[in-house]
């Protein structure tokens, strides 16, 4: 009973990501079960999407108050149960047929903004730079060591440890990423708007890169060579672990997110704050570095081709979509920066769904005028 319960509370959150492509495959089945044992199999995605396509005007409230009269004539507990779940679907039609009615995507060209792709340029230690791709191709350094670009991955391989230190630079524009595996074993996903430079062949002695912007690490284990991350804002030391670094320019300050394993977060006072997994630290200049737990997946979530938020800023969302989707964003009235959303994204989609996500959740009202968007209040 209890177990019921919990399942039509989430279902309009379930039947509304189930709407817009959202749900996995066990919420999906849940679905189909829910389905079954209440006899609402007749409210199929393709009907509800028809229904969205409708020109007729749609009254949410009258709908739900038709629902409720009916709901309370009945006196039977599995019927409650059912005018409730049925009521639930209906605001939920109405509520998405009001949303994709009300929001004003205006573009004079007709176009959708699309997301992000596998692009970067490396700069070989030659000075030689070289677009990156979804492709193949193979490059070869000064030393010999080989790199082969396949599938939106760069992989480092070579025989003979180097006399001399070369370096390359990876660097992801706005509206890419992309993914490498260094010389050691180590990989990396790298953000959009990011920048990574590191040796072709590390040292017997210690592991260094540098980044500027996003990146997720796996780093494989050595004992014998810690491997570091060097910041605008301090440095991280680690063994072997998996973790998250975000140091962006415009926002003056080092996030480092744990998954796994430990590190250890050197700031630019030489204050050292050790790692724990599910732990964070934030680093700004002249100021403490916080320490405090976290649910890694809001911060690691990207690489994965999802982006997961909960009460975050729509400052900081629009922050995101801006280097993801590579567009300028325009506040026309500015305390809409402040408001709150909670959501779970697929990264790869239009701009324009993520955006109907955020005015179905909130006072908000976004246009589009080529690669600008343009924020208001409702």
């Amino acid at each position: 009973m209890e177990r019921n319960s919990n399942i039509l509370q989430e279902l309009p959150d379930w039947l509304l990501r189930y709407l817009l492509g959202q749900v996995d495959s066990e919420e999906e089945k849940k679905l189909r079960a829910v389905e079954r044992m209440y006899g609402l199999s007749h409210f199929t995605k393709e009907e509800i999407i028809e229904r969205l396509k409708t020109p007729e005007q749609f009254n949410t409230a009258e709908a739900f108050l038709k629902f409720n009269k009916k709901c309370l004539k009945s006196q039977r507990r599995l019927r409650v149960r059912y005018w409730s779940v049925a009521a639930s679907i209906v605001l939920l039609i109405g509520l998405s047929y009001f949303g994709y009615q009300q929001i004003p995507f205006h573009s004079e060209q007709k176009t959708y903004i699309s997301p992000g792709k596998l692009q970067a340029t490396i700069t070989l230690a030659d000075g030689q730079m070289v677009d990156l791709h979804s492709g193949q191709q193979q490059l070869e350094e000064q030393d010999g060591t080989s790199i082969v670009q396949d599938s939106g991955c760069l992989v480092y391989s070579s025989v003979l440890s180097g006399k001399k230190t070369l370096y390359n630079t990876v660097s992801v524009p706005k509206g890419g990423e992309y993914r490498l595996c260094l010389s050691d074993g180590t990989k990396v996903w790298l953000n959009a708007d990011s920048e990574i430079r590191y040796p072709v062949i590390f040292s017997k002695e210690s592991r260094k890169v540098q980044l500027v912007g996003e990146a997720y690490f796996e780093v494989t284990a050595d004992a014998h060579r810690p491997f570091f991350v060097q910041t605008t804002g301090g440095e991280i030391q680690v063994l072997g672990t998996g973790f998250n670094v975000r140091n962006y320019p415009e926002e003056d300050q080092t996030v480092t997110t744990l998954v796994h394993g430990k590190v250890a977060y050197t700031d630019m006072a030489n204050q050292i704050v050790v790692l724990t997994p599910g732990e964070q630290t934030i680093g700004q200049s002249g100021q403490q570095t916080i320490l405090q737990q976290v649910n890694t997946d809001y911060y690691t979530s990207w690489k994965d081709g999802k982006y997961i938020f909960k009460s975050m800023t729509l400052e900081k969302i629009m922050q995101e979509l801006s280097r993801w989707y590579d567009i300028t964003v325009f506040y026309q009235h500015p305390e809409v920066k402040s408001f709150h959303f909670t959501g779970d994204l697929r990264r790869y989609e239009y701009v324009e769904t993520f955006l109907q996500f955020l005015e179905l959740g909130g006072d908000v009202r976004f246009d589009i005028k080529g690669k600008t968007v343009i924020v208001s209040k409702k």
